[in-house]
């Protein structure tokens, strides 16, 4: 759970104290495919950028409009959150099926450029994983839809981070076993440890 009182908080907090790739360990599957292409996170990061604020919009609403209702005196009338993380996997297939369908009319080279990354996002569980913690940890539409965005840039930036740093080092003497997964997972530790140390 994300906890803050100010807008600042909320930036600070999801993009380096609560960063959900390293400290959800959501998305983690997206880092064996980056191959040391900075491109490839770019792709994957503005695709998130572009999807997950919808998705979780969307999620939100639904979330405290259909599968919980509550009346005036905030007794539970409907309860169905049982349904939550089925209804939210539709809605991410849903939402990433019809902006593909949208952005490949209206914006061809934006498609040509994210379209197959935008499709990925549809088994990463970034996205899943941050629309349940967003259910639980903010209390307004509006601050889900920022929520959200800071997310999909603080995965992003580590992303992009991980990439810079695994192809600086292409050429040092690392030893075979540790080349790949291994110092990527290394990488990702160290970073993880930085930003723990912020907040302590």
């Amino acid at each position: 759970m994300i906890e803050f009182t100010t807008f600042a908080q909320l930036i600070v907090a999801t993009i380096f104290l609560n960063n959900v790739l390293l400290f959800s360990f959501l998305g983690l599957e997206s880092v064996t495919t980056i191959e040391e292409k900075p491109k490839n996170a770019l792709k994957l990061s503005i695709a998130l950028l572009f999807v997950l604020p919808l998705v979780s919009v969307i999620s939100f609403w639904i979330y405290h409009n259909l599968l919980l209702t509550l009346n005036d005196t905030g007794e539970v009338v409907r309860d169905l959150t049982y349904l939550q993380t089925f209804v939210f996997v539709v809605t991410i297939t849903v939402v990433v099926v019809i902006f593909n369908v949208l952005i490949k009319k209206v914006f061809p080279k934006l498609y040509m450029f994210i379209g197959q990354s935008t499709i990925q996002l549809v088994a990463n569980t970034v996205v899943l994983g941050v629309l349940l913690i967003n259910i639980s940890s903010v209390d307004t539409l509006a601050n889900s839809f920022y929520f959200s965005v800071f997310a999909a840039f603080g995965y992003g930036l580590v992303l992009m981070i991980l990439t810079f740093i695994e192809k600086q080092l292409q050429q040092a003497p690392i030893p075979k076993g540790f080349k790949g997964l291994p110092i990527q997972l290394i990488i990702l530790s160290i970073i993880t440890l930085i930003l723990y140390g912020l907040n302590v």
